[in-house]
């Protein structure tokens, strides 16, 4: 038996600031081409959240049940925080995903495991569920949505590393992650932890100017896992950043602010209205605010350099 494993699908027939072509028309020969693979090499398929880009698109709604409906894949999904309405768990909520789940066309992964041949047992944990308890003597399959990445992708960014989850998570044979939009594969003592990255390339970051949209494919007999490319265009055809080049700071502006904060007692001794205060008047550039706000509030300890809420406990990123 073969799984066709995959994390952040963000199907959307919107056209992002950062893409050049038709994102909707993009999306769907990527979707085709992975239910095309399934359907030849008889692969189920895991997804591990954020199905779509918003949590009601009914276009992508439309879209989805005509594909799954004819291509017949057995499709198995977690939620991700934009699969749910206003990021809540309010399930009974109409948005995409349930509406593709009351259509038995997803099937929804939780801490109740979907069993199949040669005793694979496959989990799911939604964006902020508690992490379930594999059976043991089967093989466990773990499809979550979490902050599992291998460094900080921003300053102050809260994230579990991959060993560490596979350390504390010891009934998993496999683990698939979705909500990093980094792709990685770890082996660690027969043991996998993945993430495919993104289907689509929604932002023109340094990261998506190099990466490849792909998915894994785990084959249940030998316990290996493959990674099939899927079909794209170049980044530089497809993404521009002409948006972000227009909303750079002048190196006067960083000259300017960087001599101001010379100038300052130690941040900490400040109140945080008055450091708001002095930021609405010496920074005009909205997200550096934001970012000296951000790393001013946190209040975390500090695991591998990175601050987060809280370290050792098996379920630790729904705290993150």
């Amino acid at each position: 038996m073969k799984f066709i494993l995959i994390s952040d699908l963000h199907g959307t027939d919107r056209i992002p600031v950062a893409r050049k072509d038709n994102l909707f028309e993009t999306f769907k020969r990527k979707f085709e081409f992975i239910l095309g693979y399934a359907r030849k090499h008889k692969c189920k398929i895991l997804q591990a959240g954020d199905m779509s880009d918003s949590s009601r698109n009914w276009n992508i709604l439309n879209y989805y049940m005509d594909r799954l409906e004819e291509y017949g894949i057995a499709f198995y999904s977690v939620f991700g925080q934009h699969d749910l309405y206003h990021r809540g768990k309010a399930l009974d909520t109409p948005s995409t995903m349930l509406a593709l789940i009351k259509a038995g066309l997803v099937g929804p992964l939780g801490d109740k495991a979907e069993v199949f041949e040669n005793d694979i047992f496959v989990y799911g944990a939604s964006w902020g569920d508690e992490i379930p308890r594999g059976v043991i003597g089967g093989k466990n399959i773990l499809v979550l949505h979490a902050p599992i990445a291998k460094s900080a992708l921003w300053c102050g960014h809260s994230y579990i590393n991959p060993l560490r989850f596979l350390k504390d998570n010891i009934d998993f044979d496999v683990v698939l992650a979705g909500d990093i939009h980094r792709r990685f594969k770890i082996k660690e003592n027969g043991r996998y932890i993945l993430n495919t990255g993104p289907v689509l390339r929604l932002e023109a970051n340094q990261y998506n100017l190099i990466h490849k949209p792909s998915f894994y494919v785990l084959d249940t007999e030998s316990w290996r896992v493959h990674t099939v490319v899927i079909p794209h265009e170049p980044a530089e055809d497809v993404l521009t950043r002409e948006h972000i080049d227009k909303k750079k700071v002048s190196k006067e502006e960083l000259e300017e602010f960087s001599n101001e904060l010379k100038t300052l007692r130690p941040l900490r001794s400040l109140r945080r209205k008055q450091i708001l205060s002095y930021l609405r008047k010496k920074v005009s550039n909205k997200d550096v605010r934001k970012v000296i706000m951000e790393v001013m509030d946190a209040d975390k300890p500090v695991y591998n350099g990175i601050k987060e809420k809280s370290t050792g406990s098996r379920n630790s990123y729904r705290n993150t």
